[in-house]
């Protein structure tokens, strides 16, 4: 499994924006990602991010298509956060 970072995220967004620069990279290595069954993890909090910058700059049927992959248990782990996830990331995050 792989944690989706904000860059992955970039790079996420990019798979949905046909117009971005970083597009045919970003689907390439998706792709790849998926021929090699490759479980992605991210949380709620930067899915609806993601939704949100998509929504903005790309459309609402862009967005839609987002919710989508990231719904498809295939291939994410949607992490739902917790109080105790919240707060482990914050101590992390005052810490660095």
């Amino acid at each position: 499994m792989t944690n989706m970072t904000q860059d992955e995220l970039a790079r996420k967004i990019a798979i949905v924006d046909r117009g971005d620069y970083y597009h045919p990279i970003a689907q390439s290595t998706y792709d790849d990602l998926l021929a090699d069954e490759v479980t992605l993890i991210t949380t709620n909090w930067t899915a609806y991010e993601a939704l949100s910058i998509v929504k903005s700059r790309i459309g609402y049927t862009q967005m839609i298509s987002l919710w989508e992959q990231l719904n498809d248990p295939e291939t994410v782990r949607l992490v739902h956060i917790t109080e105790e996830i919240e707060l482990a990331s914050l101590d992390i995050f005052m810490r660095y």
